[in-house]
């Protein structure tokens, strides 16, 4: 299951390369010669790329529902400044394959790691390897590595890297995940009618309560 998502919600973060490639689509029916799609998502396309995403950060899973839009940011996924820019590089930069959606922390948190070739599909969040690669714990909700024995030293090296430059093990992300499931599950339950209005107010305030918390850190 990608650790993501929760188990009230298990149909996001699907096809998101399809989902791209749609909006490439409309982008450039507008715009058919474009080439910066980094410049036309963050100032025309943002509410669509994040649709893309189903509103939530390609790397922690923290969902619209708990912060503002302004703290979702358009990241380059290989830096954009990364040697494999340089030297005649045929690849785009600003292209939509090196574009995910980040929240503001894991953008900042990013900023200046550099993504191997050896290890960018393994990574990247738009591809299925990445659910392989870190898991929810189920007992904590803490995001952790999974079985990295089959990739070579240094992808493993890399792998961690990432997982700690990101502070993916951080408490703040078992809190989002708790969150979200709370969200997640008052929804299921009020749709089914399984609660009564009474217990629904209940845990609505409780999540009210915790995400309060949680924004204050």
């Amino acid at each position: 299951m990608d650790y993501r998502v929760t188990k009230y919600e298990s149909h996001k973060l699907k096809k998101i390369k399809i989902s791209k490639n749609i909006l490439i689509r409309k982008i450039r029916k507008k715009h058919p010669r474009a080439h910066n799609f980094y410049s036309l998502v963050r100032c025309e396309y943002k509410n669509e790329f994040m649709e893309v995403y189903n509103n939530k950060c390609a790397y922690c899973g923290v969902s619209l529902d708990l912060i503002p839009k302004r703290m979702f940011e358009i990241d380059h996924f290989v830096n954009e400044k990364s040697a494999r820019f340089k030297n005649g590089c045929r690849r785009n930069k600003n292209g939509m394959s090196n574009l995910v959606l980040s929240c503001y922390d894991c953008n900042r948190k990013k900023t200046n790691f550099d993504i191997d070739k050896q290890i960018e599909y393994i990574l990247h969040g738009d591809y299925e390897k990445v659910k392989n690669i870190f898991h929810r714990n189920p007992k904590d909700y803490s995001i952790e590595i999974g079985n990295i024995a089959i990739f070579t030293t240094i992808q493993q090296d890399i792998i961690r890297d990432f997982y700690n430059t990101l502070m993916l093990g951080n408490y703040i992300h078992r809190l989002d995940y708790l969150l979200m499931s709370m969200r997640a599950l008052a929804d299921r339950l009020s749709s089914c009618k399984e609660m009564t209005s009474n217990e629904h107010s209940t845990l609505l305030h409780c999540i009210d309560i915790l995400q309060r918390k949680r924004n204050r850190f």
